[in-house]
């Protein structure tokens, strides 16, 4: 059976990714508005914000780099060795040029929410894409795809999870020392000064 690489599918997996989280961020925002606990309600908007700055992490943009490097350097063989996974030379060509459009997505990744849109997408193209098998699995496309891209985005996700999870507890913490503070300093008891002491 012959396959055809669509072309622009990266593209359009993408454009689908980013509808659905600007559905779900509307959705977040209106459950935002009928919050009306005060405390529950920073702490959404805080989840809110968290997803779209920027991922200071500096080992998980060291991964993503990594990840956009291994697309570029993929795209490049891609052509020369199109027979080799079974595909016509119009195919190779576009799947060169949509792995070029991950490497520059991967390039530009600079939030959490980011780089999950990228994860998601490149997934989907790796399944799009597993059609076409090279006889030898570690060389095949969708191999590569996942040791050199996937698997170092998952662990960038990894990290900025953990430090969302960290900051997140740090936030819990200060927020009940604030409620435990008014507690337990009055019960303290006032230090007599010298002055009182020697007066009695």
């Amino acid at each position: 059976m012959a396959y055809k690489i669509v072309a622009g599918l990266f593209d359009s997996i993408v454009a689908g990714i980013i509808e659905k989280n600007r559905q779900d961020y509307e959705e977040r925002k209106m459950r935002l508005e009928i919050i009306s606990n005060s405390s529950e309600r920073d702490n959404f908007a805080r989840q809110l914000v968290l997803d779209y700055v920027l991922v200071p992490m500096e080992k998980a943009q060291h991964e993503i780099q990594k990840a956009a490097k291994h697309a570029q350097e993929l795209s490049g063989k891609i052509v020369d060795h199109h027979k080799d996974h079974g595909m016509t030379l119009e195919d190779a060509q576009e799947t060169e040029r949509q792995l070029k459009l991950i490497a520059v997505r991967l390039s530009n990744v600079i939030s959490i929410n980011d780089l999950r849109v990228a994860y998601a997408a490149i997934t989907e193209y790796r399944s799009q894409i597993s059609v076409f098998r090279n006889k030898y699995e570690n060389c095949r496309i969708e191999y590569s795809i996942r040791k050199g891209i996937l698997d170092r985005l998952n662990d960038s996700m990894a990290v900025a999870n953990n430090t969302q999870m960290r900051l997140d507890l740090s936030n819990l913490s200060q927020e009940l020392i604030s409620r435990v503070e008014p507690i337990v300093k009055p019960a303290l008891p006032k230090r007599k000064s010298k002055k009182n002491i020697q007066s009695n």
